[in-house]
């Protein structure tokens, strides 16, 4: 069964990944919904399979459909209570704009919830999947979810 460790080990495979939008192919290209997808592909995590099957939810644009994106996240993932309780492997929903528009994977957790994230950054300045300190002032956070199937 999948971990958290899991997760994130797969996830740091994928650092230094260009950003292109609607890519997910590691080592190649990726955005950060792409590198979700790919890396629970990689951990065959429940639901996966059936994500990257779905053409229907590949077709994006580049600021996308609020509705739609959470309607995934609800569809694939589990909400967390708070985006404190957020863990290694977990997911974190980001507002840009003051709508719902980036992922990223928590790598590491305090006390106080995500400290680092691993994510398809698209700014200028990286352009490639990186792992930094919470890149995005908190305030920005508006969800938090976990993987399904995970071993404690």
């Amino acid at each position: 069964m999948t971990t958290r460790a899991d997760i994130v080990a797969e996830a740091r495979t994928w650092l230094g990944t260009r950003y292109r939008h609607q890519a997910r192919v590691k080592g190649v290209a990726t955005d950060c919904i792409g590198l979700l997808g790919g890396v629970a592909l990689a951990c065959d995590v429940p639901g996966a399979r059936e994500w990257a099957a779905d053409m229907s939810l590949h077709a994006y644009a580049r600021t996308p459909d609020p509705v739609l994106l959470r309607a995934g996240c609800e569809r694939f993932l589990d909400r967390l209570p708070a985006v404190q309780s957020a863990r290694e492997g977990d997911v974190l929903l980001f507002a840009l704009d003051g709508e719902p528009r980036h992922f990223a994977l928590v790598s590491e957790a305090g006390a106080g919830g995500p400290v680092r994230v691993i994510h398809a950054y698209a700014l200028i300045a990286a352009r490639r999947v990186v792992e930094q300190l919470l890149p995005i002032a908190r305030a920005t956070l508006i969800g938090a979810y976990g993987f399904r199937g995970l071993a404690a």
